[in-house]
């Protein structure tokens, strides 16, 4: 009897410690992932994102949001032929 209980408690300690464990490392691993991807977000904005698995802004936002970063947003698709010529393309 008294072994068992020793088993048992040994046990329920280490899921203790294990549970804990996971969700730190799970959570630092996701935080690095995302980096500064939330930066202007709310926290309404992304509790909806993971409630619904959709992203708060769609691509199109992304990109207008980058092209008022840099002034003007400058891709492969909108080069013309004498930009890529000039490049080298």
């Amino acid at each position: 009897m008294k072994r068992k209980f020793t088993i048992l408690l040994i046990s329920v300690a280490a899921i203790a410690v294990i549970i804990p464990a996971v969700a730190v490392s799970t959570h630092l691993r996701l935080s690095a992932l995302e980096g500064e991807e939330h930066a202007n977000e709310s926290l309404q904005d992304i509790a909806n994102e993971v409630l619904t698995g959709q992203p708060a802004h769609s691509e199109e936002d992304e990109k207008l949001e980058a092209e008022d970063n840099t002034g003007s947003l400058n891709s492969e698709n909108e080069e013309t032929s004498e930009e890529r010529a000039a490049e080298g393309k």
